[in-house]
């Protein structure tokens, strides 16, 4: 008696590109407070919009590598400014966003410098 083998072809797919990972686009603050930070992480673009014609300057602020940085947006109201940042993928940071309040002349005391959004983590 003949029998029919079957031959079923084996197929292996190896993948090389890059490997996926967990980058996240987060946002510190509203439209509504005035100052936005915007952080999208592919590219690793970080905005910072000044959303109110208040004449305040406004910054982002984020701590990388334990050091402390200050990206600021003087093209005043209604405007968000790219600051186009290099950073390791799969990493994680905190940034916030700030109003810069003049200091000239000194506050009152008790009266509060800069303010800013919570800090919102981040993953390049």
């Amino acid at each position: 008696m003949l029998t029919a083998a079957v031959v079923v072809p084996l197929v292996v797919v190896l993948g090389w590109g890059a490997a996926a990972y967990a980058g996240t686009n987060r946002t510190a603050g509203s439209r509504g407070e005035g100052v936005r930070a915007i952080f999208y992480h592919d590219g690793e673009h970080f905005f910072v919009c000044d959303d109110s014609t208040d004449g305040l300057q406004v910054y982002g602020e984020y701590i990388w590598n334990d050091v402390n940085y200050q990206k600021y947006n003087g093209l005043g109201g209604g405007t968000c400014y790219d600051h186009n940042l290099d950073f390791p993928e799969n990493r994680t940071f905190m940034f916030r966003a700030c109003l810069d309040y003049p200091v000239l002349p000194p506050p009152a005391p008790g009266l509060p410098g800069d303010w800013c959004t919570p800090w919102v983590a981040a993953i390049t």
